[in-house]
């Protein structure tokens, strides 16, 4: 059964990993595209970390469980690109919006390579106790889900058919843990 518990996040990363993989294939190629390739892969490292730190050595398991904070922080600032994007694909995105997810991601990359985002209490079980590098990434990755919700909510009281439908099933993405 413990084998199964590690085996599951690495099938459903290689399947999101696969799904970016087609989506960026199809033709014609669009810059949304990619986006979705790039949160896919974000996806699919943060799935395979978490199903693969337990067969890390004792001694490199707080680093482990340190990094795999990196990939998801990425994908919720990617998703905030991507329906950015989608609303409108002419728009450039702000400066100010640029340096700001550049700030996070250097934050918090250096705080996961320093083992400062949460401390091990128990290397077998992944126990671990907060600290407030770990509230922080926390905050980020929830600043860019709401922030993609208003994008997509904004976009989708203007639209009328199809496009109400599309751009409600992209809305409950970040809506689905409040539900």
């Amino acid at each position: 059964m413990n084998n199964l518990n590690h085996l599951i996040p690495v099938l459903a990363g290689f399947l999101h990993l696969f799904f970016g993989i087609y989506v960026f294939s199809l033709k014609p190629r669009q810059k949304l595209q990619t986006l979705f390739l790039f949160m896919n892969i974000c996806m699919a490292l943060w799935l395979c970390m978490q199903g693969l730190r337990g067969l890390f050595p004792l001694e490199y398991r707080n680093f482990g469980l340190n990094i795999t904070f990196l990939p998801m922080s990425i994908a919720t600032f990617i998703y905030y690109l991507l329906c950015k994007k989608m609303e409108n694909p002419d728009q450039k995105i702000s400066i100010w919006i640029q340096g700001a997810g550049l700030i996070g991601f250097l934050y918090f990359t250096w705080a996961s390579l320093n083992q400062k985002m949460v401390v091990l209490g128990d290397p077998d079980t992944f126990v671990f106790d907060f600290s407030l590098n770990y509230h922080l990434i926390i905050t980020f990755s929830a600043f860019w889900v709401v922030l993609s919700a208003w994008t997509i909510l904004k976009r989708m009281l203007v639209k009328r058919g199809n496009d109400k439908v599309r751009l409600f099933f992209i809305y409950l993405v970040p809506c689905s843990p409040i539900l």
